[in-house]
């Protein structure tokens, strides 16, 4: 009596034999597909793309989807094309920020205040009164 090897595809039904190349097709594509719903658009930007310098120390985001960075030449804003940089009365490196409606407030060393949209669309710069 001869001996058969018993490998998955021996013991496997009929009907299930003549669905696996169909199936490993489809879990193929499945896979490719979680994948790639799963990667971010990662893209990098130098320092020399947004003209400022390279340490961000913190990210938020604005209700109108702009990002905003914290930002040691100053307030960053990038509206997916452009880059503007807004720098604090003095030069201070931002190092926080908090986004609260049509308010920006930052922080750095010995300074905290916050920006607001002007009607023009500019920001404009308010220090917190120390005290």
């Amino acid at each position: 009596m001869v001996c058969k090897e018993r490998t998955f595809f021996n013991i496997m039904p009929i009907a299930f034999r003549n669905l696996t190349p169909y199936l490993l097709v489809f879990l193929g594509i499945f896979n490719a597909i979680l994948l790639f719903a799963e990667s971010p658009a990662i893209i990098h930007f130098s320092k020399d793309d947004n003209q400022s310098h390279k340490q961000n120390w913190q990210i938020g985001q604005l209700e109108n989807g702009l990002m905003v960075f914290a930002n040691t030449h100053g307030l960053m804003i990038y509206n997916g094309i452009e880059w503007r940089l807004y720098p604090m009365p003095h030069q201070e490196i931002v190092r926080t920020l908090y986004i609260d409606q049509d308010r920006i407030y930052v922080g750095s060393y010995g300074e905290f205040g916050f920006w607001k949209s002007s009607p023009t669309g500019q920001l404009i710069y308010t220090s917190a009164p120390s005290g």
